[in-house]
């Protein structure tokens, strides 16, 4: 993957789910599989009338969802999550007496002669994914690339699903059994809260706020010495904070890009050995050949062509008269693009829209 494709790859998408999906759902799926299905999500249109039988090309689809190898076998990986994902299901409430057991993917195709793979969700979705237009939850896809914890994008979603106006702080309580249920952490070690609290909650906290928009801090709740309940305080982070979290994810992907262009040094064949050391008429013959190489100057290739770095576009929606802290900051490489997220998004909370970004960073006011 080019460097160009893979910026539009992150930085352009966003996630789109019911709010009923993400807090009243239960379900089981490692930090890969969750992966997968937030970048399925990311690309649904907004006007999208029915799920399409989405396309990506292997190796990149690997890449945006974690899946790596030592041994370079990303395809078998690929294949196994996949179906792993299709044998599953979750449930999501309806309402206090009625549960919906729904699927996460209808079909999943793959064609190793194009390096190709195609993959629909599964119909039963509809409801929660398409034609959303109140109680849902919008965020940015690469908030979750560098994510390294199970528990990570899942607690994300659901604190930025009660985080809904950007402007002000907010704080829920979670029952620690309500908590421990959505977040899939209920093993015996994690009914004792410092388990639960050092191995679950506090490394899914520390990359939320070092990699997202958000910041948080989570305070437990006593009766006696037991843990009943957890507040979690919610706060947007300024526009410096979230633009930093952009660079990190960018510069970890483009070191992944330099290394597998660099080509694996092959070790030299046991026989070549073996016949160097036991060939003694032509042994000093072999030595000379062997320091002439050694000090032959290796050809040097460069990685990537020397290109301009293509400029990040902002825009910085602020209430009127408010000089520091932007209520909403959006960022891509494409202009029109950009324009039509946070129009999107201006329209969405009933505040007056613009007509075309100018700069690198454009200043929006409202009232």
């Amino acid at each position: 993957m080019d460097e160009q494709r893979y910026l539009s790859l992150v930085n352009d998408t966003t996630v789109v789910k019911s709010n009923r999906l993400i807090q009243q759902s239960r379900f089981r799926l490692n930090l890969q599989q969750q992966k997968i299905i937030l970048y399925l999500v990311s690309q649904i249109n907004y006007n999208d009338d029915d799920f399409k039988l989405y396309e990506f090309g292997i190796m990149d689809f690997c890449r945006i969802c974690g899946i790596d190898s030592v041994g370079g076998n990303n395809y078998q990986l690929l294949k196994d999550s996949l179906q792993q994902l299709r044998d599953k299901s979750l449930y999501i409430m309806l309402d206090d007496e009625t549960e919906a057991l729904v699927g996460w993917l209808d079909k999943v195709y793959l064609n190793k002669r194009t390096g190709t793979v195609q993959v629909r969700l599964d119909k039963d979705l509809k409801p929660y994914l398409l034609h959303l237009r109140e109680n849902f939850t919008r965020y940015e896809l690469v908030y979750t690339l560098r994510m390294k914890h199970k528990v990570s994008p899942r607690l994300y979603e659901i604190l930025k699903s009660y985080h809904y106006n950007g402007m002000k702080p907010y704080e829920k309580e979670f029952d620690i059994d309500e908590l421990r249920n959505l977040l899939d952490a209920n093993k015996d070690t994690y009914k004792k809260f410092k388990y639960f609290n050092s191995f679950v909650l506090t490394p899914a906290i520390q990359e939320i706020n070092d990699q997202t928009d958000i910041h948080v801090t989570a305070t437990p709740l006593r009766t006696g010495r037991k843990v009943y309940a957890v507040r979690i305080r919610i706060e947007h982070r300024d526009a410096q904070g979230i633009m930093d979290s952009f660079a990190k994810t960018e510069e970890a992907f483009r070191k992944e890009l330099v290394k597998e262009s660099i080509p694996m040094q092959q070790p030299e064949p046991k026989e070549t050995t073996r016949r160097r050391d036991t060939d003694a008429a032509t042994q000093n013959t072999t030595i000379i050949r062997e320091c002439a190489v050694a000090t032959a100057k290796p050809e040097v290739k460069e990685i990537f062509p020397v290109q301009e770095k293509p400029k990040r576009l902002q825009v910085r929606i602020y209430i009127k008269g408010q000089k520091e802290k932007p209520i909403k900051a959006f960022s891509s490489y494409d202009r029109t693009d950009l324009d039509h997220k946070a129009n999107q998004w201006l329209a969405e909370q009933g505040y007056q829209t613009y007509q075309q970004s100018a700069g690198t960073s454009f200043r929006w006011e409202v009232s």
